[in-house]
């Protein structure tokens, strides 16, 4: 199936449907189910406009690819008013302490740049929130109304994690497009961040769902 660029922001996917939902640097999924829906990400502003956005969607799960600041900014307020459970992968439990608990490395000139202003963004308070789920690799999220299952991303952060739906992937920062599609420029560790690429590509899925920049197809992989 080849979706027009026009609607790469809402793609229909067997009975599902996933929804593109700009949340400051990094954009959030909202995936819709038949008896549910799960909220990939939560964006560090415009909380109230997503709210809007998902409120007839009966979000179940709010489910966090990793524990960035850009990703989660919005997670306590969002799952109190959605009444939603809130998963993360274990391993990223520690940054929701302290931001900066592990090291954050870059790659090249751009990368130098994003770790900068990252860290900045990492400095700002965050609501504290427990996360109720613990993600792991292959976990599916039947129950909370989608067809879909958890897929382990690491290398950008130790428990980045992504989404399988269909024919699509939500890979979270585990690739990103600014402005070319590559690996995370930012990163704990480099050579599971590659590893990570490869699940990517393994994986079958056609549609790859970027947090930062647009919609790319499975073809346009380098």
């Amino acid at each position: 199936v080849v979706y027009p660029r026009a609607v790469f922001d809402r793609e229909a996917l067997f009975m599902q449907v996933i929804e593109r939902i700009p949340a400051g640097t990094a954009c959030c999924w909202l995936l819709r189910g038949e008896t549910g829906s799960v909220l990939i990400d939560t964006g560090m502003r415009n909380a109230g406009q997503i709210l809007r956005q998902v409120q007839d969607a009966n979000v179940r799960l709010i489910l966090l690819t990793h524990a960035h600041f850009d990703h989660i900014k919005n997670a306590a307020f969002l799952a109190q008013e959605l009444r939603a459970r809130v998963a993360l992968h274990p391993a990223d439990l520690p940054l929701l302490e302290h931001q900066s608990a592990r090291p954050l490395n870059a790659q090249g000139v751009r990368g130098q740049m994003l770790r900068y202003f990252s860290q900045k963004l990492m400095q700002k308070p965050l609501e504290p929130f427990s996360p109720e789920i613990l993600l792991s690799d292959g976990m599916h999220l039947n129950d909370y109304g989608v067809d879909a299952q958890v897929i382990e991303l690491p290398g950008h952060t130790a428990g980045s994690t992504g989404v399988i739906a269909g024919e699509a992937i939500v890979v979270g920062d585990a690739l990103m497009r600014m402005p070319a599609l590559s690996p995370p420029l930012i990163f704990e560790d480099r050579k599971s961040c590659l590893e990570s690429v490869s699940r990517i590509r393994e994986s079958g899925a056609k549609i790859v769902l970027t947090s930062h920049g647009f919609t790319i197809r499975r073809r346009f992989f380098v």
